[in-house]
């Protein structure tokens, strides 16, 4: 399996689980959560960093700026899980995916592609 692969699947294995954990929670008469996932491929800077009294482990760099905005966005197109175009080609399962229209996002030049799974919880 491809990094866009295991991506792919861990953010379909979060929507699940928070389906499972929104279904206890009206059971128990509490709101449901909702949260947004935004995939992009790039390089990044990834560990810990800090000193030894605070050390928090991180990801930095401009693709992990567009994997945020992108998730930002989830709000907007209204799709749970969202992923960018460079990340969509690593995927062998296309046929899974549908094309929504670009989207306009911060810090970036030209309207980007972005993908969802068809049927994303």
């Amino acid at each position: 399996m491809n990094h866009a692969e295991e991506a792919l699947a861990t953010g379909c294995e979060m929507l699940i689980a928070l389906e499972e954990l929104n279904a206890t929670l009206a059971q128990e008469g509490h709101e449901r959560i909702m949260i947004g996932i935004g995939i992009h491929t790039g390089p990044a800077i990834v560990g810990s960093i800090g000193s030894p009294e605070r050390l928090e482990f991180t990801a930095i760099g401009s693709a992990v700026n567009i994997a945020s905005r992108i998730e930002g966005l989830t709000k907007i197109v209204r799709r749970p899980l969202l992923m960018t175009e460079g990340t969509a080609r690593h995927l062998e399962g296309k046929a899974l995916l549908e094309e929504l229209p670009a989207q306009t996002v911060r810090g970036v030049e030209e309207p980007m592609r972005l993908y969802s799974v068809r049927n994303a919880a």
